[in-house]
């Protein structure tokens, strides 16, 4: 499993025309007036603020948004209500209130439109594009984190510009839009260059790595990962952890997807050193454990093997992570398989085909249908549906180019 780079998020702030229109009123020179607005937009943005309270209870958090809600009133001044917006629609988001979020994302949205401010535009597509990218619903996240683009471009956002490319880019990976996605990265590194954004030029590099490395351009690939490492070590100490791990993990890929076993798994081990990576990444965790105990069983090491995919399909059921799920199932299964278990070989390959589904992850169904028909070879239906599914998908690869040309 490839770990890509990172979404960029955005980050909220108080804008500064804001903070001066709060001090004055908002053109209401009454002193008395601007004391009671700054103390309400403080209780309002406080109350929001305890979604990021982990000590508050679920519900408590949701009676919170709901009172905040209902501070906006007819008289609230558009500015203030753009910030409400804003806030509050990332705020509903975040406690998985979707329905919620969408309702105040248009209201900040079509606010935005209206007051001509094309930055906070911006940010409502950029909320989108996220909203859509944990949906998996790629060509939507795509044309809103581009119309975001597009946006912060006219108004000279040159960094956050770059950061959308980037991100529009991911979209084009994760739906196996590659040389799409080459193209837009490139596009992104050169705003990226201009505000010398050492972290978002490294996610540019690995993401280009992990694209070369799906079009077998081996070299390429490993050409563009060495420059993201140039990257991580321009950074600070403190920030060089996180992005170092998401490197380790795709040059193990580069390497398993060679079959160059022996050289994947120091990768995979370094990868998997990130304290409490476990417990604050749970998914990844399971994902590199996973790639690590198949490439150390595909170099001929047992000690261990079957305990930590075991493992590692615990954690992605108890996630349900359904993309987790179907990659170590697809190990389980050569596992079984290499070691003459037939059935549970085709336990575990049907199982894989069937999260496959689930995810859209095609490509593993396409491996789990050719394991099968390796494991059961008297059975002509695996390599019947693996001729019709492969030849759906390079029609369906085509449409996929198409919406992201």
């Amino acid at each position: 499993m490839r770990i890509i780079p990172y979404l960029v998020l955005r980050f909220r702030h108080i804008p500064f025309i804001l903070l001066i229109c709060l001090l004055q009123a908002c053109g209401n020179g009454n002193e008395s007036n601007t004391l009671q607005t700054e103390a309400q937009t403080d209780r309002v943005l406080a109350l929001i603020a305890k979604v990021r309270n982990d000590s508050v209870p679920d519900n408590k958090k949701k009676e919170s948004l709901e009172i905040a809600s209902k501070s906006i009133k007819s008289n609230t001044p558009d500015s203030v209500r753009l910030l409400y917006y804003s806030k509050l629609s990332l705020a509903y988001n975040e406690i998985g209130e979707t329905s919620t979020f969408r309702d105040f994302n248009k209201k900040f949205q079509t606010l935005a439109e209206e007051l001509g401010n094309k930055q906070e535009l911006a940010n409502s597509h950029w909320d989108l594009g996220l909203f859509f990218d944990k949906l998996a619903i790629r060509d939507s996240s795509f044309y809103h984190f581009y119309k975001a683009y597009t946006l912060m471009n006219e108004i000279g956002e040159v960094g956050d510009a770059g950061k959308l490319l980037l991100n529009g880019a991911i979209q084009q990976s994760k739906a196996r839009a590659y040389v799409e996605s080459e193209q837009t990265t490139f596009k992104a590194i050169e705003l990226l260059e201009i505000v010398d954004d050492t972290l978002q030029l490294f996610h540019s590099y690995n993401n280009l790595g992990s694209v070369s490395k799906e079009l077998k351009a081996y070299d390429v690939a490993l050409g563009h990962f060495n420059k993201a490492q140039e990257y991580i070590n321009k950074l600070e100490e403190d920030k060089k952890t996180g992005p170092q791990r998401s490197l380790n993990n795709n040059l193990g890929n580069f390497y398993k997807d060679q079959e160059k076993w022996e050289e994947a798994i120091p990768y995979f081990q370094a990868a998997l050193e990130l304290k409490d990576l476990e417990i604050r990444r749970p998914r990844a965790y399971s994902q590199t454990l996973n790639n690590l105990a198949y490439s150390r069983f595909m170099n001929g090491d047992t000690a261990n093997v079957l305990e930590d995919l075991n493992k590692a399909y615990k954690i992605s059921m108890l996630e349900g992570d359904n993309v987790g799920i179907s990659a170590t199932s697809y190990s389980l299964a050569k596992y079984y398989g290499i070691l003459g278990n037939k059935k549970d070989a085709i336990f575990y390959a049907t199982n894989a085909i069937e999260k496959a589904e689930l995810s859209s992850n095609y490509k593993r169904k396409l491996e789990a249908l050719k394991l099968l028909g390796w494991v059961d070879a008297q059975n002509d239906l695996y390599f019947d549906e693996y001729v019709m599914l492969s030849e759906s998908l390079q029609n369906e690869e085509r449409k996929i180019r198409d919406k992201f040309a």
